[in-house]
């Protein structure tokens, strides 16, 4: 079992979000996280300015244009490694 680091893990939150599940619980399902541990990445990502929190009844979690900015690079930078992952199975 790989143990995912901490960027891993905030990038996994800021795409769920991202796709449109907002509330805790989609969140965690969404990426397999524990509530203790998703309660910490959904703080530092809030304190960060990359999600916002938009409370109409229940808690929902939103990108902001920065989490979205960051997302977008994260995702271009990832696609520079795919002809490495295909050659070798992993970096």
């Amino acid at each position: 079992m790989v143990r995912r680091s901490r960027l891993t893990l905030y990038f996994e939150v800021l795409d769920v979000i991202e796709r449109g599940r907002e509330k805790k619980t989609w969140i965690m399902h969404g990426t397999n996280l524990s509530w203790n541990v998703l309660t910490e990445v959904l703080e530092t990502l809030k304190r960060s300015g990359f999600v916002r929190v938009e409370s109409e009844g229940k808690r929902r979690f939103r990108i902001t244009r920065k989490g979205s900015r960051a997302l977008s690079y994260h995702r271009k930078s990832i696609e520079g490694f795919h002809p490495a992952i295909e050659l070798h199975g992993t970096i």
